[in-house]
């Protein structure tokens, strides 16, 4: 399976222009449509909504890339614009946005799906890449350059777990990114991560998070070898295994945007450590960051 499986030229628009990022959001639910893949339209407007409330889906790049898991979803699929004039969508780095990816997954997704949906996360992080869809002059453009990239980039057809990394040294970081769906954020947050720490000749383990399931686990060695942690999610991540270590923690939009900063303050001596306590709460992933709210006070010096 690859990305242009769940794109088709009817759920493509090119060139378009809005008033606003609702105005957007429904015409990209509409083209969803077309892929005959929703039982319920409100329902799962309803949740991409609930996600755009937590924090806004313009991951930056001149990208927005709102998205909903919902039992409304019959399968996952994609629609996609392009918006050359540029969108106010709140985005993370406030640029405007001038591509549009929406996602749909079942609540109940499919590693295989999951996979799928972060090889568009990770060529998103490639500004070329995005310059030349929003270039593209019509919908056959837009889906060579789709399946073209994705074939550069994934040579191999198939799919392959992740590698596990054999951590020994003092720039060994660990990491955990996660928002409540689990597909975009992510993704983004956690290749952000891998590709900064890459460049700045650190080892990183990065462990990824959603609703209801995780990949590429943190194990007790790993956090053992670590000499600190970066937790960047927006829900709810076991806390207590990282008793004794030194932990940023912050919000995975803060992953995506600024991933230097935050593996500087990981490996900085001052970086404050973790003594395990994490206060009792209800979860609600709705609200978003909750975590974050609370273990910045128990960081505080």
């Amino acid at each position: 399976m690859k990305i242009t499986d769940l794109l088709t030229k009817d759920s493509i628009l090119i060139g378009e222009s809005f008033e606003n990022k609702n105005e957007a959001i429904d015409k990209a639910i509409d083209l969803m449509k077309n892929l005959n893949n929703l039982s319920d339209v409100e329902e799962f407007k309803k949740q991409v909504l609930i996600r755009e409330d937590i924090s806004s889906t313009g991951v930056g790049k001149g990208v927005a890339i709102p998205h909903g898991k919902s039992d409304a979803v019959t399968k996952p699929g994609l629609s996609a614009i392009t918006i050359p004039n540029g969108l106010d969508f709140n985005s993370l780095n406030g640029e405007p946005v001038k591509l549009l990816f929406l996602i749909a997954d079942h609540e109940d997704d499919t590693n295989i799906h999951l996979k799928i949906l972060s090889r568009l996360s990770t060529m998103l992080m490639d500004q070329s890449f995005i310059d030349e869809l929003v270039q593209a002059k019509d919908k056959d453009e837009f889906l060579n350059i789709l399946d073209r990239t994705e074939k550069e980039k994934f040579k191999d057809e198939g799919f392959k777990e992740e590698e596990e990394k054999e951590f020994s040294g003092a720039k060994n970081i660990i990491a955990v990114t996660g928002c409540p769906t689990g597909i975009v954020h992510t993704y983004m947050a956690a290749d952000a991560l891998e590709q900064k720490a890459k460049e700045l000749g650190y080892n990183i383990k990065v462990e990824t998070r959603g609703r209801s399931n995780s990949r590429n686990e943190l194990t007790k060695e790993d956090i053992e070898n670590a000499f600190s942690v970066i937790v960047a999610s927006d829900t709810k991540v076991p806390m207590e295994r990282f008793e004794g270590k030194r932990l940023v923690l912050t919000k995975v939009a803060d992953a995506i945007t600024n991933p230097t900063r935050l593996l500087e303050e990981a490996i900085s001596e001052d970086t404050s450590v973790f003594d395990g306590k994490v206060p009792h709460e209800e979860e609600n992933e709705k609200s978003g960051n909750w975590i974050y709210r609370h273990l910045k006070e128990l960081l505080k010096k």
